[in-house]
């Protein structure tokens, strides 16, 4: 048996990657105003390790999540802040300070 030694010819390392996060939904999509409610968001972009992962209200640019919990890749679960949110206000998550608008063709599911 042989094993070939080294790397390919025109071998390049891949060093750094980067990914968009995109937000698709969020379930449930209604709840009251006291907080606790437990969400779950769903997109691409994002996995297990990423930091820094929130639901904004872009009206009042307010977070709505007191805790988040990545649980997945694509998915992260928000415990909702005590907040009075419209169904006419719109939700985008952010990652760090960059916010990213729900991509779902279904816009009852953002």
């Amino acid at each position: 048996m042989v094993f070939a030694e080294g790397f390919p010819i025109g071998y390049q390392p891949l060093t750094t990657l980067t990914f968009t996060p995109t937000f698709i939904s969020v379930s449930p999509n209604s709840g009251g105003s006291i907080g606790g409610t437990l969400m779950t968001i769903t997109g691409t972009g994002f996995g297990v390790d990423t930091t820094g992962l929130v639901l904004k209200d872009v009206t009042t640019n307010q977070p709505l999540c007191s805790k988040v919990q990545v649980t997945g890749y694509g998915t992260f679960i928000c415990l909702t802040v005590q907040v009075n949110v419209a169904s006419s206000d719109v939700l985008k998550m952010s990652k760090d300070s960059t916010l990213y608008a729900c991509s779902n063709s279904i816009t009852a599911n953002c």
